[in-house]
């Protein structure tokens, strides 16, 4: 299996040899605070990716709750530091708001399908469990959350 490299957004393929287009990756880990179960993904290393975007522009990737990899500057300061301010919340609200989303666009997507066929039924069984055990977490994670505010303020 082979994953091709990400390249830098500052990537130009018009222009040959730049330090941007020499920039690739192809890393990616999860640091996961176990204390609070707060994640953020980081893809790149120390030299390319998102950490050096991070050090260089202040950047932490766009696309708000719809993109993985944005780094939420809130949640990396909570996952560093345990320490859980409102802002957290309102990310892994919207993160699970775009999760429930797409799961009821897919599951949308699979009822219109022709009945009758057991795999697309099959696939629609594990969708709609997929989107209730979402739904559940997303109510227990969310109060997790908000009783982390409540004891990091106090």
């Amino acid at each position: 299996w082979f994953v091709s490299p990400q390249h830098s957004f500052f990537f130009n393929p018009m222009v040959e040899d730049t330090p941007e287009n020499l920039n690739q990756w192809q890393v990616e880990y999860t640091i996961e605070n176990l204390r609070n179960g707060l994640s953020v993904r980081i893809s790149g290393d120390d030299k390319f990716g998102i950490v050096r975007y991070i050090a260089e522009y202040g950047f932490y990737e766009g696309g708000g709750a719809a993109n993985p990899y944005r780094v939420d500057p809130w949640v990396l300061f909570a996952v560093l530091t345990n320490v859980v301010y409102i802002p957290v919340l309102h990310h892994v609200e919207a993160q699970w708001s775009h999760t429930i989303a797409m799961l009821k666009q897919k599951e949308s997507a699979m009822m219109n399908c022709s009945t009758g066929d057991e795999y697309l039924e099959g696939m629609l069984a594990r969708t709609r469990k997929e989107l209730e055990e979402s739904i559940q977490n997303r109510r227990v994670r969310c109060q997790d959350i908000r009783r982390r505010i409540i004891h990091s303020t106090t």
